[in-house]
């Protein structure tokens, strides 16, 4: 193959994927997906950045996301074929198509492919769409692409509404929340305990979690509901309260945002001091699953390749 044909300042789509892959298996015979994907990010000239770079899910990588659905869409048009599991090879349906020498094969080429259109047909009926997506150009995405990033951006959304929400309880009841989020992490538990501090007499802290059962080991909080970013002096006051109560261990919580100087005091200092802002905040209760609540669940199912390899008795 003509390697500059193909170069791309950025991770190419599974279409831009899928002639150069067709070229390959030509060329080579049977190989194996691995092998291809590895031919094929030299021929593309990927860095390994480009070849690592994961998911938004951060199940797999995106270069491998590309090659397969490339691979995908070629097979269930009848351009390749896959003589055992984990192999590609080319067949003469490769050959002719490669013969009418397209610029690029794409999406709209195979939707001139009957056997294509028939799996279309099959896996996404228009009459239960409206539309069909998986016909419609789209910015090279391939379908697991498309799907994490419909759910990061709901998420994005989540989070925003969900640190809307926080910013508007009260200093007490968001005291209370920061401690409820610490043991739905996991802190202070199973033989440990969580408690609010919050109020006059309260030694400059709001919270304090032990971490085991006598208590020898405690983690300080300060939650502020602030709207304003937290400066070094307020995080040094934090840190100087921790000294009264002979604790080495704290957590700032804030709905707003730390300082540069703020953070660079607590990277400097011997106590192991934490700092969680506003975003951080509302990112580790979507994942405690604190003030929020499950909408809709999707399960998503892979074959199951050793199943197929054992005798089916």
């Amino acid at each position: 193959m003509d390697d500059a044909r193909y170069s791309a300042p950025m991770t190419p789509t599974f279409e831009d994927v899928m002639k150069p892959l067709l070229e390959l298996v030509a060329t080579r015979g049977e190989i194996s997906l691995a092998a291809a994907r590895d031919e094929l990010a030299t021929t593309f000239g990927l860095s390994d950045d480009e070849r690592t770079q994961l998911l938004p899910s951060g199940r797999a990588t995106r270069w491998a996301s590309r090659v397969h659905w490339a691979k995908t869409y070629l097979y269930k048009a009848g351009l390749i074929d896959a003589p055992r599991r984990g192999t590609i090879a080319a067949n003469a349906e490769t050959r002719r198509i490669l013969a009418t020498n397209p610029a690029r094969v794409d999406k709209a080429l195979l939707l001139t492919v009957p056997k294509f259109v028939e799996w279309l047909d099959r896996t996404v009926p228009e009459k239960e769409t409206g539309t069909s997506a998986i016909r419609e150009p789209s910015d090279g995405a391939t379908p697991r692409e498309q799907l994490d990033r419909a759910y990061a951006s709901l998420k994005h959304d989540v989070l925003d509404d969900l640190l809307e929400r926080v910013r508007e309880v009260e200093p007490a009841q968001f005291e209370r929340l920061v401690v409820q989020l610490m043991t739905r992490l996991g802190y202070g538990g199973p033989l440990g305990g969580a408690e609010h501090l919050g109020g006059s007499g309260d030694g400059g802290v709001d919270g304090v979690i032990r971490e085991d059962k006598l208590g020898l080991e405690l983690v300080y909080l300060q939650a502020k509901r602030w709207k304003d970013p937290v400066s070094r002096p307020s995080v040094q006051s934090f840190v100087g309260s921790l000294e009264g109560f002979r604790s080495r261990k704290g957590v700032f919580i804030t709905t707003s945002t730390f300082s540069r100087e703020a953070r660079e005091y607590v990277r400097q200092i011997e106590k192991r001091i934490v700092l969680i802002d506003g975003h951080e905040l509302a990112e580790l209760m979507y994942e405690a699953g604190l003030g929020v609540a499950t909408d809709q669940t999707f399960e998503l199912k892979s074959i199951d390749t050793d199943f197929f390899t054992n005798d089916l008795d």
